[in-house]
């Protein structure tokens, strides 16, 4: 009798899930369409601003839930930029404001942007693969969700928590199936003297000026020094 207990409860253990299968928290969809913004990305600024037409006017919003990294990861943060860029740019998004409020302490305009059509959480998608890191800053939604994928991020050494380009995990669900991003070419123009014009403008602007358009491309100073003048709202030569 004993002996059949014992093999009893073997066979329980075999079949019970493991502790992290019943930890593991589910990846939000998107909420009700009465509650979402719509829009396309047109610009990718950094590994965490994008560049949203809502309508006729573009918006600059920052990704809630993912941090920016800092100067030191460079290399980093262009493979983050380049992911990114796969993800979302010219694609249709759907916006949702936390409900802490749809700008932040700094009053900058901050959301949860969802890839259309197969509601991909691009947030969370970044942090998941390891591209950077979490930041519950301004959060009152998902944050279990995030903490529990960075923290699977690092223990499988995905991106900036390991040495080599991010990993994939065979006994975790895709949310799609992206190509690995690959490090852009180094630019040979030092980045303080790159500045950003439009097609008809007399103007010289920061990346992440709010006046550039679709059609804006990068140049020098020293190239337009003689046909154009800094933008007094992003203020280009300014420290």
């Amino acid at each position: 009798m004993f002996t059949i207990a014992i093999v009893s409860f073997c066979a329980l253990l075999a079949i019970a899930p493991l502790p992290d299968d019943n930890d593991k928290p589910p990846i939000p969809h998107a909420p009700d369409p009465a509650l979402l913004i719509h829009g396309e990305v047109t610009r990718v600024l950094d590994e965490n601003t994008v560049l949203i037409r809502i309508g006729d006017k573009h918006e600059r919003y920052d990704l809630l839930g993912v941090s920016a990294l800092t100067r030191a990861e460079s290399v980093n943060a262009r493979i983050a930029i380049d992911a990114l860029s796969r993800l979302v740019l010219n694609e249709q998004v759907a916006i949702h404001h936390d409900p802490l409020g749809k700008r932040n302490a700094s009053n900058k305009l901050v959301g949860y942007l969802y890839r259309q059509p197969d509601q991909t959480l691009v947030n969370l998608e970044l942090v998941r693969q390891g591209y950077t890191r979490h930041s519950s800053s301004w959060m009152s939604l998902h944050k279990d969700v995030f903490s529990h994928y960075t923290n699977r991020a690092e223990t499988l050494q995905r991106g900036i928590w390991g040495t080599a380009s991010p990993t994939s995990d065979p006994n975790e669900p895709t949310l799609h199936d992206e190509p690995q991003p690959r490090p852009e070419t180094p630019q040979t123009t030092h980045p303080a003297d790159r500045v950003f014009v439009t097609k008809h403008g007399r103007k010289y602007h920061r990346q992440e000026c709010p006046h550039l358009t679709d059609t804006a491309t990068p140049t020098t100073r020293q190239k337009i020094h003689t046909t154009h003048e800094p933008c007094k709202t992003c203020k280009p030569d300014a420290g």
